[in-house]
């Protein structure tokens, strides 16, 4: 493998996987222990399962990297063949947005993973989102 090809999948972790905001990924304290944290020793997968099921989704994060924070707990949990049943409830359950947690709980258990939702769609409902938080506190200025 090349130092090149490593750049990319190090971006990745960094971006999706520590869990940091925007603004603390430009402090190298906060990287630091979110490094430690993300590949320090292994807890053991009843541990891991722990960890798994208290993920929550941070306030400003995006979709595509809470998926990739649920997918890659899960993949410490060893679930085998309900892997994907208890990946997709937890990211449901960990969705910061209530709307969408309940929308995605009408839908039922057969339908399709959000992460099937093309990439475009879910960005869409991202800027909808902000734009009622940015709605919401221009009307609570105006009121």
């Amino acid at each position: 493998m090349s130092p090149g090809s490593i750049i990319p999948a190090a971006r990745a972790v960094y971006k999706y996987s520590l869990g940091l905001a925007e603004d603390d990924q430009k402090k190298p304290h906060m990287v630091l222990s979110a490094l430690r944290e993300y590949y320090g020793a292994s807890i053991g997968v009843f541990g891991e399962r722990q960890k798994f099921l208290r993920l929550l989704q941070n306030e400003n994060e995006s979709i595509a990297s809470w998926e990739t924070r649920v997918r890659n707990q899960a993949a410490q949990c060893e679930y085998e063949n309900f892997a994907d049943e208890l990946t997709r409830d937890q990211f449901i359950a960990g969705l910061a947005s209530e709307a969408l947690r309940v929308k995605l709980i009408g839908k039922g258990h057969r339908h399709r993973l959000i992460f099937e939702i093309p990439h475009k769609q879910r960005s869409h409902y991202e800027k909808l989102l902000k734009l009622l938080k940015l709605l919401k506190r221009l009307h609570s200025r105006i009121s």
